[in-house]
C-alpha cells in the first residue's frame, strides 16, 4: 500500500493539470504645469473583434549619462520595455502617425499629457546629442494627422514646453496594435527638455479636457482596464518595463499591498496625483537589526520622471546620520563613503500599509565622477523638502507598482525579477494580496519580521504556474512508478 503522502500528491497533481491553462502570445522585437479648464469630455470605444489575449514585449536598452538630471497580454495586455538613461529617466518607445514614426519618451507618472519634438538646439552638446536620437515626429509625414488649433504651455520642476496638439494614431514598435484619433503636444518650442513625455497620471475629466494616453488605452480596447503595473529594474539591470492594463507577477516577491491614493482635496498641493501614505522609514545597517528612523506618516506622491526622492529635512537627517554622512554636496544632498554603495545587505525600509519595500544602498546612493584626477563623491539620493514629499527614483527602482486610476488606489510590492509573467488586469481581478512568483531580495530575505509579510515571503519561494505543474506532475510520476513496483 503506498503511503499516504504518495496518494495526496497524486490528487493534488491530477487536480492542477485537470485545471484550464492560460496562454500567451508573446511578441519579441529587437529595437535599438499649466492645465487648461476641465470640460466634459467622451471618449468613443472601438470594436475589437474576439481574439487570443497579446502580451507586447520590448527589450531595454540602456543610454548612459554622467550628470544628474531632474525633471519636476492576456486580455488585452500592453507590456512595453523602459529605457533607464544613467538611472536618471526611463523611457519607452511610441510609434506616431502613418506610415508611423518611432519616438521616445518619458515615463512619468507625476504628469497627465503626451508631448514630442524638444527643441535640441539650444541643450548642451551631450544632451543635444541624446535629444536627436530620442526620435522626431513630423505631422505632415502622416496621413492620418489632424493638426488642432489648441497650444497649451507645460510646465515643470525644471524647464518647460509649448505646444500644439495634435491628433493621430498611436501604436508600438513591433506590435499591430494602434490607438486612432489620440491626442498629444508637439512642440514649437521648449526649455530644458531633451526627450518628449509620456504623463501617465490622471487623466481626461480630473487633470485635463479631453482623454489621455492612458483613457484612451482602455476606451479602444488595448487594455481591459485604467492601469499600469511599472518595474524601473534596478541599477545594475539599467531598465525595466511598464505593463499597461496589467500586472507582471515576475517582477516582484511577496504580496501586493493595496494602498490607497490620497484624495486631491487632502493632499498637500490639492492636485490629483498618485499620492500615497508612507506610515515610516528604518535602516537596516549591514549584518544588523532594522532601526525605525520615523514613526510618523507623511503623504507622498509617485514620480517616475524624479531622479531623487525628496523627503521632509528631519527624516533626510536621520538617514543622514544613520549612514554616517559628513556635510552634504550639490546643495543639500549627504554626503556618504562610496565604500557604502558596495555593500550587499545594508537598506533603508519604507514600510505601506503592512509591507515594506527595502531600498539597498547601492540604489540610494549615487555617484559623482571625480575632475581632474580627483575622487569620486557619492551622496544619498535623497533631498530635504518640507513643502512636500515625493518618491522617485531613488526608491522606486527597488519597488514593483500596480496604478489602478479607475480604483484609486497604488498596489505596491518588492522588486525582484525571475523572468516575465503578465496577466491581464479585468473587472475579476483580485490585485490586493496577490502574490509575486520571485525570491525575496537579499536584503529583505533577513529582514522581513512577524509585522510584515514572511508567509508571503515563503509563499513567494513556492514554485507556481508552468513551475507548480511539473513538479505534481513529477510528483504523480514518483507515485505511478511506486505503484508498478
Amino acid at each position: 500500500m503506498a503511503p499516504p503522502f504518495l496518494f495526496f500528491l497524486l490528487v493534488l497533481a491530477s487536480s492542477v493539470l485537470s485545471a484550464p491553462q492560460s496562454g500567451l502570445d508573446t511578441l519579441s522585437t529587437s529595437l535599438v504645469g499649466t492645465l487648461p479648464v476641465i470640460d466634459n469630455w467622451k471618449a468613443s470605444k472601438t470594436k475589437r473583434a474576439a481574439q487570443r489575449p497579446r502580451v507586447l514585449s520590448l527589450p531595454v536598452e540602456h543610454v548612459a549619462k554622467s550628470r544628474l538630471v531632474r525633471r519636476d497580454v492576456q486580455q488585452d495586455v500592453v507590456n512595453a520595455s523602459l529605457t533607464s538613461r544613467a538611472d536618471v529617466s526611463y523611457y519607452v518607445k511610441l510609434s506616431l502617425g502613418n506610415p508611423p514614426q518611432d519616438v521616445s519618451v518619458q515615463l512619468d507618472t507625476g504628469s497627465f499629457e503626451l508631448w514630442v519634438d524638444p527643441d535640441c538646439n539650444k541643450l548642451s552638446a551631450g544632451d543635444t546629442s541624446f535629444c536627436k536620437s530620442t526620435g522626431r515626429y513630423n505631422p505632415d509625414r502622416s496621413t492620418t494627422a489632424i493638426v488642432t488649433q489648441g497650444k497649451t504651455t507645460l510646465r515643470y520642476g525644471i524647464g518647460a514646453a509649448n505646444i500644439t496638439y495634435v491628433e493621430d494614431s498611436v501604436g508600438f514598435p513591433g506590435s499591430e496594435e494602434q490607438m486612432q484619433n489620440v491626442r498629444f503636444g508637439v512642440a514649437t518650442s521648449s526649455q530644458q527638455q531633451f526627450a518628449g513625455i509620456l504623463g501617465v497620471g490622471f487623466g481626461g475629466g480630473v487633470t485635463i479636457p479631453y482623454p489621455s494616453f492612458m483613457d484612451q488605452l482602455e476606451a479602444q480596447r488595448v487594455t481591459e482596464s485604467k492601469t499600469l503595473g511599472v518595474a524601473l529594474g534596478s541599477k545594475e539591470e539599467g531598465g525595466g518595463s511598464v505593463t499597461f492594463g496589467g500586472v507582471d507577477t515576475s517582477k516582484y516577491a511577496g504580496r501586493l499591498a493595496a494602498v490607497p491614493i490620497i484624495d486631491a482635496k487632502n493632499s498637500p498641493d490639492k492636485v490629483p496625483r498618485y499620492w500615497v501614505t508612507l506610515e515610516s522609514v528604518s535602516h537596516s545597517p549591514p549584518g544588523e537589526a532594522s532601526t525605525v528612523l520615523t514613526r510618523s506618516s507623511m503623504d507622498v506622491f509617485l514620480d517616475t520622471g524624479a531622479t531623487l526622492t525628496l523627503l521632509p529635512s528631519s527624516v533626510v537627517q536621520a538617514m543622514a546620520d544613520a549612514v554616517g554622512s559628513k556635510g552634504t554636496v550639490n546643495g543639500g544632498l549627504p554626503a556618504v563613503s562610496c565604500r557604502l554603495a558596495n555593500s550587499e545587505d545594508g537598506a533603508f525600509g519604507f514600510r505601506f500599509n503592512g509591507v515594506t519595500v527595502f531600498v539597498p544602498y547601492d540604489e540610494m546612493i549615487r555617484q559623482l565622477p571625480g575632475q581632474r584626477g580627483q575622487r569620486s563623491q557619492c551622496y544619498l539620493g535623497v533631498m530635504p523638502s518640507d513643502k512636500f514629499a515625493l518618491l522617485g527614483d531613488t526608491f522606486l527602482r527597488s519597488a514593483y507598482t500596480v496604478f489602478d486610476l479607475d480604483d484609486k488606489i497604488v498596489y505596491m510590492a518588492r522588486y525582484s525579477n525571475c523572468g516575465s509573467t503578465v496577466e491581464a488586469i479585468t473587472e475579476k481581478t483580485k490585485l490586493k494580496g496577490m502574490r509575486g512568483m520571485c525570491q525575496e531580495p537579499t536584503v529583505a530575505q533577513n529582514r522581513l519580521t512577524s509585522k510584515d509579510d514572511d508567509p508571503s515571503a515563503a509563499a513567494a519561494l513556492l514554485p507556481r504556474g508552468r513551475a507548480l505543474n511539473a513538479v505534481v506532475s513529477a510528483a504523480a510520476a514518483c507515485v505511478l512508478m511506486w505503484a508498478m513496483v
